[in-house]
């Protein structure tokens, strides 16, 4: 099932009251729920490239299924996403290197992004399924050490060495 695009991923703030709460912003005075955590996109709006993507597990995972199977950049779009730039990145990607926030056992196909806030979603192109962490590391503060590098390999792990696709 795929959402319409507006609803599987936007940058529209939701209903605070369905969001969980990210952290205590001294700046604003206030624990942050529903509108972007991302203080540079706050100030210039709420509404920037960079940060302040509101999505569900469901309308992410629908959106990579679609740009995984083509439906939203054309196929020379899609190729050049996913090129290597350097060792480290393709174009807006992190590509498997070592400690790879994916994990360990995703192929060299796979494509990965994390958030400041805990998020990440990967794609593995060559093994055909895509998966979405959505975290919270920094409530009630960013100020603490929450282990979110581990769990994001240790859930990539899990679910490259069950994937039977």
């Amino acid at each position: 099932m795929f959402l319409p695009f507006r609803r599987a991923w936007c940058s529209t703030p939701p209903n605070p009251e369905q969001c969980a709460a990210t952290e205590h912003d001294p700046w604003r005075g206030r624990v942050l729920q529903g509108e972007v955590h991302d203080e540079n996109c706050f100030a210039l709006g709420g509404a920037t490239g960079h940060a302040g993507l509101f999505g569900s597990l469901k309308g992410v995972l629908a959106y990579v299924h679609r740009l995984m199977k083509g439906e939203v950049l054309s196929p020379a779009a899609l190729a050049e996403m996913r090129r290597p730039q350097h060792a480290e990145r393709a174009l807006g990607w992190l590509v498997p290197n070592p400690p790879y926030s994916g994990g360990s056992l995703c192929s060299r196909q796979t494509l990965g992004h994390t958030g400041f806030t805990g998020t990440g979603v990967w794609m593995d192109f060559e093994r055909g399924y895509a998966w979405v962490l959505l975290t919270n590391r920094v409530h009630p503060s960013r100020h603490r050490e929450t282990g979110v590098q581990e769990l994001r390999r240790a859930v990539g792990n899990a679910i490259a060495a069950a994937w039977k696709g």
